[in-house]
């Protein structure tokens, strides 16, 4: 009896996990139907009806493929519409770091006199190590949790002093603590509203310190309610949220 109930349980488990994949699969036809349709639309250099489709993919989805952010920012750019672009660049350099993307950015920006584009090797390096931060992170917890083990099977086997598997075990989580917090990605907001106000404060009643073009980029360095601390040519300001969008 008890050997038919797990048997049957496992027979559930199984059609559980098939009933969900199928769902899945189903429910990600729509959106590959849309996006063979964007895709033959921007072949055929009906750039505006492609955009359109390619920008209700990216809110349906909540975010969108390089290739499609690579299409995006080559009809914003052709639309004159450089902020946008840039936008669109940034999100695809987060996925895919490229020195290409970096240089295509710093192109515009230099056209269009815009700041916070400046990169450097270092830049390039880090957003390479980000981009796999999270694989390399399971690596070394892996690598942690075996070391550990090895330790604790030497120090059982040889009967040796467990104080020597306490050190090595702390010194691993230390090494991987310090790798979790090493070199913390950067947040940025590219301005996509034309002269935005940059204000001392966190109010429209604050002073205004400048007035800043559409498809500059501000670091981020806190944010209160709808407002983002940025730095401007090394000086604190705020930027309401409204006026950009969020990136690395």
């Amino acid at each position: 009896m008890m050997e038919t109930q797990r048997i049957r349980g496992k027979i559930i488990k199984i059609l559980s996990v098939l009933f969900f994949f199928t769902l899945q699969a189903f429910g990600n036809q729509p959106n590959e139907k849309k996006l063979k349709e964007a895709d033959v639309l921007f072949q055929k250099q009906k750039y505006m009806e492609a955009l359109k489709k390619y920008e209700q993919l990216m809110q349906e989805k909540g975010s969108a493929s390089p290739s499609m952010l690579l299409k995006m920012a080559f009809i914003q750019e052709g639309l004159g519409e450089y902020d946008q672009s840039l936008y669109y660049l940034n999100l695809y350099y987060s996925k895919s770091p490229e020195i290409g993307v970096l240089e295509k950015m710093q192109s515009i920006a230099d056209k269009e006199h815009l700041e916070g584009y400046d990169f450097s090797d270092k830049s390039y390096f880090m957003n390479g190590y980000l981009k796999y931060k999270t694989e390399e992170t399971l690596f070394l917890l892996i690598l942690a949790l075996a070391f550990t083990a090895v330790f604790y099977i030497y120090a059982v086997k040889f009967k040796t002093k467990k104080i020597s598997w306490a050190v090595a075990s702390l010194s691993m989580l230390v090494l991987l603590l310090a790798h979790v917090n090493m070199f913390q990605s950067e947040n940025h907001v590219i301005l996509l509203a034309d002269e935005s106000p940059l204000m001392a404060g966190p109010s429209s009643g604050a002073q205004m310190i400048s007035e800043l073009d559409k498809g500059n980029k501000l670091k981020i360095t806190g944010e209160k309610d709808v407002w983002y601390q940025v730095e401007w040519n090394g000086e604190k300001g705020y930027i309401k949220k409204s006026n950009g969008k969020r990136v690395l």
